[in-house]
């Protein structure tokens, strides 16, 4: 298993600045034991009846198997081969390669106590991977919810969706990829790639790039009739055979919202009042009836609001079937 401490090859550059020892903030408290470190309650109980000890550090967290075996199928099978063969170490003792960041997370979650604080993605990951092998299921479920939170998904979408191909998760796979779509498709060269096919990285990008043409082929075709007219700009009746045309601050707005919608498919930017008005002042409005149009497609349930209805009606191609 790949390290929670190993440097992202892209990081912030607010991250880039920060201290080496404010990375390492993650590990658990421990106190010494000769050669030996000791994790600190509730998992340093003496009268504990099994011990997990990561061969990296050496540390041992002294637990109880019996909620170990509430939580996993797997110490289930330990407590019942230690039953049948009573006094064997093999069932009161565990090495493990995971660290211990790791092994805490997975403790704090079927223990008693505080669920753990993660704020690192390569934490979720290295617990994810660590649950499933040892067969925490509600321990996997938590941290899934976790790679879907917010402060990944806002952040990160990129990095968990590749997390999410890595493990097989369907649903978190395509939830990463519609916030994928907030951004344009320029991504760091992210560790999580390297576990990943380049037929999962394509799909991603593939994906990108057809809701964008999806998004503004809608756009162009877009037509709100009475909702966006100037009599004095346009003043020539609609027909069906010659529609009205559109004002010329709506050209524009098309004009400018087309590549930003190409570069990143769910942009919200291109419904603030401060792009409309961006947009009416490179056009040089001077028409009043044109002004009023622009205030009437910006309202609620105005035109603009319409167009953000509209796209986000169109059905999202999935990554992974369901």
């Amino acid at each position: 298993m790949s390290s929670s401490t190993r440097r992202k090859s892209a990081r912030t550059a607010s991250q880039a600045t920060q201290p080496a020892s404010s990375a390492r903030r993650r590990s658990p408290s421990i106190e010494f034991v000769g050669m030996r470190r000791v994790a600190l309650a509730p998992f340093n109980d003496p009268q504990a009846d099994f011990v997990i000890q990561t061969q990296r550090t050496n540390t041992m967290f002294r637990v109880s198997l019996a909620i170990l075996a509430q939580a996993s199928s797997f110490f289930r099978q330990v407590e019942s081969q230690r039953k049948q063969n009573p006094g064997l170490r093999d069932y009161e003792h565990l090495d493990v390669a995971e660290s211990d960041a790791t092994i805490e997370t997975i403790l704090r979650f079927i223990y008693p106590v505080a669920d753990p604080v993660v704020q690192d993605l390569d934490d979720v990951c290295d617990a994810y991977q660590a649950s499933v092998q040892y067969k925490f299921d509600y321990v996997a479920k938590r941290l899934r919810e976790f790679m879907l939170s917010p402060r990944f998904m806002d952040n990160e979408p990129v990095r968990v969706y590749a997390i999410a191909r890595r493990f097989g998760l369907a649903e978190e796979t395509n939830i990463a990829a519609r916030h994928v779509l907030r951004f344009p498709p320029n991504w760091p060269a992210y560790e999580e790639f390297d576990h990943i096919s380049g037929r999962a990285y394509h799909e991603l990008l593939t994906l990108h790039k057809n809701r964008g043409r999806k998004l503004v082929e809608f756009l162009h075709s877009f037509h709100l009739k009475e909702k966006i007219t100037c009599m004095k700009c346009c003043p020539r009746e609609a027909t069906a055979a010659l529609p009205r045309r559109q004002p010329e601050w709506w050209q524009i707005y098309v004009q400018q919202a087309t590549p930003l919608l190409l570069d990143s498919p769910a942009n919200e930017d291109i419904f603030s009042l401060e792009f409309i008005l961006k947009v009416a002042i490179e056009a040089g409005i001077t028409c009043s009836m044109c002004c009023t149009s622009i205030m009437q497609a910006a309202q609620p349930g105005g035109a603009i609001a319409i167009l953000k209805e509209g796209l986000a009606s169109k059905p999202f191609d999935l990554v992974v079937s369901m």
